[in-house]
């Protein structure tokens, strides 16, 4: 975590919460099935939009998500320092 090298920046996605966090980055994408957007941007005071399912197509992300159950929860979205950033 930037703010604070003892914690963890939080979840899968939290490499790009910190480096977000840390401005080394303006804006993150991250991929989001039982919170890797969602809980690094709550520990790095940023702003993480999960979509709702199957708003976004999750094709051609690696690793794939599996089958098409799966693809509804796993959900690819922007993590950014500033709410107005996610605004499209």
């Amino acid at each position: 975590n930037p703010y604070d090298l003892r914690r963890t920046p939080g979840g899968s996605s939290g490499g790009a919460g910190a480096a977000v966090a840390s401005r080394m980055v303006p804006l993150a994408v991250t991929s989001d099935v039982g919170g890797s957007t969602r809980i690094p941007s709550l520990y790095c005071g940023l702003f993480g939009h999960k979509p709702t399912g199957g708003a976004v197509s999750n094709e051609g992300c690696i690793p794939s998500c599996g089958d098409s159950h799966i693809q509804r929860y796993c959900q690819v979205g922007p993590t950014a320092r500033h709410a107005q950033d996610l605004w499209p």
